[in-house]
């Protein structure tokens, strides 16, 4: 199983910086119009937040996993599927639902915290 977390935050960690690059440097021609009522003009804070934060977290998280410390790598990718989930469901919520991949960082960040907690920890 810990070989399956540290793949999911690897791959996700890369996913995050991939597209928080992209939402911060090209996201006002990506979703023009899409921003109407929410605090944002642009998508540059939150593509931001997704790259350092969700990105990063996840990034810590396989890598604590790959060098062995199966405690603290554990609690901090719960922590980085926490991340992910709320940047998700902060993304949903004021944006508004208009198509499935919009839940894709809710539902995988669930999935990170869930795969977490099966990570084994020696003692």
């Amino acid at each position: 199983m810990t070989t399956l977390v540290i793949a999911l935050d690897l791959v996700l960690a890369a996913a995050a910086v991939v597209a928080g690059a992209c939402l911060a440097i090209g996201g006002r021609r990506l979703l023009a119009g899409r921003l109407q009522g929410t605090p944002f003009k642009t998508l540059l804070w939150p593509g931001v937040t997704l790259l350092v934060v969700a990105g990063g977290s996840l990034l810590a998280a396989g890598l604590v996993l790959l060098l062995g410390d199966a405690h603290t790598g554990r609690l901090v990718s719960v922590e980085a599927g926490v991340v992910l989930a709320a940047w998700g469901a902060m993304m949903l919520s004021l944006a508004g639902y208009k198509h499935w991949a919009q839940a894709a960082p809710l539902v995988l960040g669930i999935a990170v915290v869930v795969l977490s907690f099966a990570v084994r920890v020696p003692g």
